[in-house]
């Protein structure tokens, strides 16, 4: 091969390379922008951050966080483990040839009332933040809970705006 044909590759393969690398290192900046948007927007995300940054717990306030939300959770997992044995219970009763249609509505009605302690455990854990923290940090804490209220709005309105103009 001439030296001018070698040259020809090599430089062929060196903008490979750099193209390549560009497309992975764009790639991971992009994902990492995609993962700290998504986070923003996750409530027990945000929430984790601001305790650790913003209120500064002392070591007994966060031993008896993870007391609380250990309580909190186990009680979630069990309206968690009800909540699957209703969809079975559901799918089951869909896979007969003739589905007994009230016992349905009434697993409905029951799930209705499960998904409402998965939402009153939710609260509840926010209930026990507030009942650990200190004058200073409630304060704090109100802050963040009104911005996040704010935060939800606005992201409504932006969808319900992005809805009208489809």
């Amino acid at each position: 091969m001439s030296y001018f044909t070698k040259n020809r590759i090599r430089n062929w393969l060196i903008i490979f390379l750099l193209v390549t690398n560009l497309a992975t290192v764009s790639t991971i900046l992009y994902h990492s922008w995609q993962l700290k948007k998504m986070e923003s927007c996750d409530t027990h995300a945000r929430l984790r951050k601001f305790i650790d940054n913003e209120l500064k717990f002392s070591a007994e306030q966060m031993a008896q966080l993870k007391a609380d939300r250990k309580a909190i959770e186990t009680q979630t997992n069990g309206f968690y483990d009800k909540f699957d044995n209703q969809r079975i219970l559901i799918y089951n009763e869909l896979a007969k040839p003739k589905p007994d249609t009230t016992l349905i509505d009434s697993v409905i009605i029951q799930s209705g009332v499960v998904s409402a302690g998965i939402n009153r455990s939710s609260v509840l854990r926010y209930y026990s933040l507030f009942n650990i923290c200190t004058a200073q940090q409630k304060e704090k804490l109100s802050a963040f809970f009104k911005n996040m209220a704010n935060d939800v709005a606005k992201e409504m309105k932006e969808e319900n705006s992005n809805e009208d103009d489809e």
